[in-house]
């Protein structure tokens, strides 16, 4: 049976207050992850019971498995309608990419659309609970994922553009939110893939969980708990990685300095790898993919640029140093983009170009001028301000750091069919 409302230990919106307390005091905007189902149900009545409706945002992600999602997005809007809130519906073609199961694609996409949306002082919340994280430290462990793994899904993170995500009911059970889900009168949907045995936490769920409770009955408390002891340990090997970074920081921003990496003992030398890698905003690397990793950059020769890729990131080498990279949408040698009209921003397939970056190169663009946008297809050749004549374009990229793969990715204005700039270069200059 649930307590009495006013009693914070119990009250789902005292528990959310609490949270925000201490996590985000000066929060701007909630922002639920609204999925229909009970947990997320019983989340947005708590925060429309804290917030104002101007201060509430709902979200809800269709990832279009299921023949009734957009059944269910109706639901969800009218609930939201219901409490005098637009819920927002996001649409997303969760793809596996290599190694993925379809529930980790699922996971990388929802956050991905969500991340998009969350911005300086926003909270988006979720409706994790403590069986949740009990399912999280024993896939972890059958994953034979390491100590960061074991630590479970931490209460609150960064996220977003200056924003958070905060999971203000890890501490609680399943049932004691059923148990005030009800209390409350709410109306909710059911999601048959939570009872699929075909997705791994619902067959965990159903076929080991019972078990070990029958002869451990707090066995999720106890998982849980043991999920917050692991996230000690590696809060304390990240404060470790963060020292050894500022010894093993490369030159050209936050990239690393190879032979610094060298000279630290091995699990210290991956240890930084991970908070690194962490620290540029992308996801993890599988053990084996870490592994490998850190040998390559470790023992490459000085004339080999090795890339390590797995789902979602990138490691490069160059010039001694390594760069963690995002996937970015591919370019064509030679690719061309008409600038209609250079007073407004132009979007190219990895960055959008605006009318400052001509006018930081000195670019004058004359009225009715036939602007367009190429990438390199090699054997160009510039003339920079102060130079006696051109060079070669791929000389000058490389002189000024560029690293190989983003010479490609560099823009070059041609007006009238004349090479007038290159993008992170300069202006070029007519031969005497």
């Amino acid at each position: 049976m649930v307590g009495g409302e006013g009693g914070p230990e119990q009250d789902p919106a005292a528990r959310l207050e609490a949270a925000l307390a201490r996590h985000a005091p000066d929060w701007r905007t909630l922002v639920v992850a609204f999925s229909g189902g009970p947990d997320s149900t019983l989340l947005l009545a708590a925060a429309a019971r804290l917030a104002p409706k101007r201060r509430l945002r709902v979200i809800h992600v269709d990832h279009g498995w299921h023949p009734d999602s957009a059944a269910w997005a109706r639901h969800c809007w009218r609930v939201a309608a219901g409490l005098g809130l637009r819920c927002e519906l996001l649409q997303v073609d969760p793809e596996a990419a290599g190694g993925e199961g379809p529930e980790a694609a699922a996971r990388r996409a929802r956050y991905r659309s969500l991340a998009d949306r969350v911005g300086s002082g926003d909270v988006l919340l979720t409706a994790h609970h403590r069986d949740d994280q009990a399912e999280t430290l024993l896939l972890a462990l059958l994953r034979g994922g390491g100590i960061h793994g074991w630590a479970g899904m931490p209460p609150a993170r960064p996220f977003g553009a200056g924003g958070m995500h905060l999971r203000p009911w890890l501490g609680l059970a399943r049932t004691r939110l059923r148990e005030w889900h009800d209390h409350w009168g709410l109306e909710s949907l059911s999601d048959p893939a939570n009872e699929d045995p075909r997705y791994e936490r619902a067959w965990l769920r159903q076929s080991v969980l019972p078990v070990l409770r029958e002869r451990w009955p707090e066995t999720e408390a106890t998982l849980a708990r043991a999920a917050g002891q692991a996230a000690e340990a590696a809060d304390a090997i990240d404060a470790l990685a963060a020292r050894d970074f500022v010894a093993c920081r490369g030159h050209y921003g936050d990239t690393l300095d190879c032979d610094a990496l060298a000279t630290l003992p091995e699990p210290r030398r991956r240890a930084l790898l991970r908070w690194w890698i962490d620290r540029n905003g992308l996801p993890r690397p599988p053990a084996v993919r870490l592994t490998d990793l850190e040998r390559q950059l470790r023992t490459a020769r000085r004339d080999r640029n090795p890339c390590v890729r797995w789902p979602g990131g990138e490691v490069r080498r160059w010039r001694g140093e390594a760069w963690a990279l995002a996937p970015r949408p591919p370019v064509q040698p030679g690719q061309e983009h008409v600038w209609p009209d250079p007073r407004w921003p132009l979007e190219l397939p990895d960055r959008v170009l605006g009318p400052e970056a001509l006018a930081a190169l000195g670019v004058e663009i004359p009225s009715g001028a036939d602007v367009r946008v190429r990438y390199r297809q090699g054997g160009e050749r510039l003339r920079l301000p102060g130079m006696r004549q051109a060079r070669p374009l791929k000389t000058l990229l490389s002189e000024r750091g560029v690293p190989p793969w983003e010479r490609d990715r560099v823009p070059l204005i041609f007006v009238d069919g004349e090479l007038a700039a290159v993008i992170g270069l300069g202006r070029a200059v007519a031969n005497d």
